[in-house]
């Protein structure tokens, strides 16, 4: 439903996207996030190029999609996201064993590292706060 989808969207920020072949798609619906839930697929539709209006209706025309909970998919693309930053973190910490990095760039990457690791964590176990009150 439309309402569905815009509250979704509302959840999301554009950093979730990178690298996805849907990027600009998704971008393009994350901007209209503030119109009215209804209106919201005719408006996508209108801003879309012709690419990205067929992979969209291929999406919709599938039998039946992996996951019809929108709340699992904004986390997917979340993490998705989290995972991506500790590769290229990982990357530029493979990098600065071989290369010229002050102690400290590496000790803030490998910050960086620790907290994005406790991100995912997080997410994946969910507010185990709550229980423990």
């Amino acid at each position: 439903a439309p309402g569905d989808a815009a509250k979704a969207l509302t959840e999301l920020e554009v950093t979730d996207f990178e690298g996805l072949r849907s990027q600009n798609l998704l971008e393009k619906a994350l901007g209209l996030r503030t119109k009215d839930p209804e209106e919201l697929p005719a408006a996508l539709m209108e801003k879309l190029s012709d690419g990205e209006a067929q992979l969209l209706s291929q999406v919709a025309a599938a039998a039946q999609s992996p996951s019809l909970d929108l709340h699992a998919c904004v986390q997917v693309l979340r993490y998705s996201r989290v995972e991506r930053q500790l590769a290229a973190i990982q990357r530029e910490i493979d990098r600065g064993g071989r290369e010229e990095h002050t102690k400290a760039g590496l000790s803030q990457l490998l910050r960086q590292k620790n907290q994005l690791r406790s991100q995912l964590e997080l997410a994946r176990r969910g507010p185990r706060d709550l229980y423990n009150k």
